[in-house]
């Protein structure tokens, strides 16, 4: 298992505005951390691009 550092859009600032935070996830796989960091609370619904940082 490898870590991996995902970059998520964060809601809930006000309208048509995000942050952008960082987190670190323990995965089997760059699919698995994704999947980790869109199901994270505040993660933005309608964005999937989230960014990744090997």
């Amino acid at each position: 298992m490898n870590y991996y550092k995902v970059l998520i859009s964060c809601g809930h600032v006000g309208n048509s505005k995000e942050i952008t935070i960082a987190r670190y996830f323990k995965a089997k796989n760059t699919i698995e951390a994704f999947e980790s960091g869109n199901r994270m609370p505040r993660a933005k619904e309608n964005i999937r691009t989230h960014r990744f940082c090997l």
